[in-house]
């Protein structure tokens, strides 16, 4: 039996092109995988990053300002979004795009009714745009949707396994969490998410697992298995 039935999926934009901004097989992988879970019952949104396409602090780094760089990496969030359900319906999977701002002909204009009333009916929902705000991270963009359509679990894909008591890229004796609470993780200072939407979700008691976005295994953390970390209220 399934544990969570609505999720929403928050997936680095790297993990759509590491070495460019889009690499084909990585992009075919997410979407066969969204689509199985799609085929299942399951209903999923995604929330997309852009680092494959452009950095916040890269752009600052250039002399841009940080409200514009901002900007520009969620307009890029809508790019990454268009690819990704391309993918998916190439594959034959139904996707559909909403953004928290509205590209006419492109991207739907976010309506929470609407939203739900598109997974209810099977669509794999793309949320593009962020939060419609500088200055607030795709993770944030990704719990706030969460809260508002009644996930039951957040998914955050990254380039390691979970959540680490250091960097394991730097250092190999890093601990790999199977488990640990909010305030836990926000007390050791764990990079898991930006501060803010870790106390969204642990005020609306939603669950999050952290993973490893090149691995096949969301079909399987949502059927309950135990992969990543849980992140837990």
């Amino acid at each position: 039996m399934s544990r969570y039935k609505r999720t929403i999926i928050k997936l680095s934009g790297e993990l759509l092109g590491s070495n460019g901004v889009f690499d084909a097989q990585s992009i075919r992988s997410i979407a066969e995988q969204l689509i199985d879970c799609q085929g299942r019952g399951y209903e999923v949104g995604v929330v997309l990053g852009a680092g494959n396409i452009c950095r916040g602090n890269e752009l600052v780094s250039l002399g841009i300002d940080q409200v514009d760089a901002d900007q520009m990496g969620m307009l890029a969030t809508s790019i990454n979004g268009i690819a990704l359900a391309s993918m998916i319906r190439k594959l034959g999977g139904r996707s559909q795009i909403i953004g928290s701002y509205q590209i006419p002909g492109v991207v739907l204009g976010f309506k929470r009714d609407e939203a739900i009333d598109a997974l209810e009916g099977g669509q794999i929902i793309i949320f593009t745009g962020g939060t419609g705000n500088p200055l607030f991270t795709t993770d944030t963009a990704a719990v706030i949707r969460a809260v508002e359509l009644g996930a039951d679990v957040v998914l955050k894909g990254t380039k390691v396994d979970g959540v680490y008591s250091d960097d394991p890229m730097k250092n190999p004796d890093a601990h790999l969490y199977d488990r640990i609470s909010f305030k836990e993780a926000v007390n050791q200072r764990l990079k898991v998410m930006d501060i803010t939407a870790l106390a969204i979700l642990e005020q609306a008691r939603i669950p999050l697992v952290v993973f490893n976005g090149y691995k096949k295994v969301i079909k399987q953390i949502l059927s309950g298995e135990k992969i990543g970390t849980l992140v837990y209220p």
